[in-house]
């Protein structure tokens, strides 16, 4: 109704009133076509979508801003907060009270599988791959890859590289099942787990994500393998047992013990 009213000209209110749209998939379709960076609001939407929890803003802009398979954050890719509202047309709305994004209406969410979007930005939109890649190249950051088991350590990396709780919380969630077929997500998972650093970096955050203690106390001396079979992923812990089949009948072959 603001869009409306926002023109002096009686004529054209009346246009516009007579334009307005009839039912809510023709008022999203409408904001949809309004969209005009739709690389970075096709990402918000899609995150917004896949996401298991509400997304703290600073979350959001460090998860659009992953490039895949890159070793560390590229700075210059993040955006500002008042920049995720605007190029999402008014889909998307910023909520002071906890600091989280969502979706105007939960209707949304329904709407976008059947919103009527040229084949050629379909490709903008994620997939469940590319966010289960995206979670896993964040926890594979260098960054990770230094450990310290002082608990204002940790605390303060989670400050300057905001999504890693979220990351290390429901990386696995986006992996199972579907994602965990992709070559390039089984790769990525596996240097994950196999990196002692990074694993146990990532092992801390979530422990504190889910801890009403901020504790980032976790079981220590967790294998890949036992990651795995605890996140339920059949795929890659197959995959792994496979992989390392042969190490297997070599130590128990030369065990003295």
């Amino acid at each position: 109704m603001l869009y409306v009213l926002e023109s002096v000209k009686p004529a054209v209110v009346k246009q516009r009133l007579v334009d307005m749209p009839q039912s809510l998939d023709e008022a999203y379709q409408k904001l949809i076509d309004r969209i005009v960076d739709k690389e970075t609001a096709f990402q918000i939407l899609s995150w917004i979508s896949h996401a298991r929890r509400p997304l703290k803003v600073d979350e959001l802009l460090e998860a659009i801003a992953i490039e895949i398979g890159t070793p560390e954050m590229d700075e210059t890719n993040l955006i500002k907060p008042q920049d995720i509202g605007h190029a999402c047309c008014g889909i998307v709305i910023l909520e002071g009270s906890n600091d989280t994004v969502r979706f105007v209406h939960d209707t949304v969410k329904d709407f976008l599988p059947r919103a009527n979007i040229p084949n050629e930005d379909k490709k903008m939109i994620l997939t469940r791959t590319e966010i289960s890649l995206a979670c896993l190249t964040y926890l594979n950051f260098d960054v990770f890859d230094t450990i310290h088991f002082d608990k204002q350590f940790v605390l303060q990396r989670m400050r300057i590289r905001k999504f890693g709780k979220y990351a290390s919380q429901f990386w696995a969630l986006h992996t199972k099942c579907e994602a965990e077929k992709s070559a390039n997500v089984q790769a990525a998972t596996l240097r994950l787990l196999q990196s002692e650093n990074k694993k146990t970096s990532m092992l801390q955050m979530e422990a504190y994500a889910h801890s009403r203690l901020d504790s980032i106390e976790f079981t220590k001396n967790k294998t890949a393998l036992h990651i795995l079979a605890e996140k339920g992923l059949a795929i890659i812990c197959s995959l792994f047992l496979f992989e390392h089949q042969d190490a297997d009948k070599e130590c128990f072959l030369f065990n003295t013990d």
